[in-house]
């Protein structure tokens, strides 16, 4: 009885392995699904551009500290969010770093083009940061731009085409205009 259940069972198991086998071979004879790739950076863009309205403003109020403030967090984790929303925290991270790294940088390259006016006892009387701010508005426009046109992509499968559908009664119009040397002929045409 132990030899017969045995043999059934190896039976069953080469079976199963044959079944799978030829359902792995017939899957490999499918052609892959088209990827469709879809842009969602107006979003970062969307938010970019209010971090940019609140920095113009801070600039425009005399180097307001507070709008400052907020432009920084809105163009820090205004895009992360975005691609947070889109499930991609991997994209998130990277928009980010690109979000620190940018402007930073900028201001630094600005810097060197500010200028100190120093006194004779060694205190800075006036100290310009024109080109710092403008490093940072250079620096936070070149990372808006990487995250927004290189990032901000879905990924998935192609939409199936739906099948057509048998009709009984199928309609097709076709305007048309003619244009004649003393006026114009306008009609409509089709098929049924």
């Amino acid at each position: 009885m132990r030899i017969r259940v045995f043999g059934a069972g190896l039976w069953c198991v080469i079976a199963c392995s044959r079944l799978c086998h030829a359902q792995d071979t017939q899957s490999h004879a499918l052609p892959p699904l088209a990827e469709v790739r879809h842009w969602y950076g107006w979003q970062t863009f969307t938010a970019d551009g209010v971090a940019a309205g609140l920095f113009v403003g801070a600039v425009a109020d005399h180097q307001n500290t507070a709008l400052y403030g907020s432009s920084a967090l809105v163009f820090g984790l205004g895009a992360p969010v975005v691609h947070l929303a889109h499930r991609h925290w991997e994209y998130a991270l990277c928009s980010l770093g690109l979000r620190v790294a940018g402007p930073f940088l900028g201001a630094l390259l600005g810097r060197q083009g500010d200028g100190e006016t120093r006194s004779t006892d060694g205190l800075v009387e006036n100290a310009s940061v024109k080109y710092t701010i403008i490093g940072v508005a250079i620096g936070g426009a070149a990372a808006s731009l990487i995250d927004g046109f290189v990032l901000a992509y879905d990924q998935g499968p192609a939409a199936a085409p739906e099948p057509e559908r048998n009709q009984l009664l199928r309609v097709q119009a076709f305007p048309s205009l003619k244009l004649l040397p003393h006026g114009a002929l306008l009609g409509l045409s089709g098929t049924l």
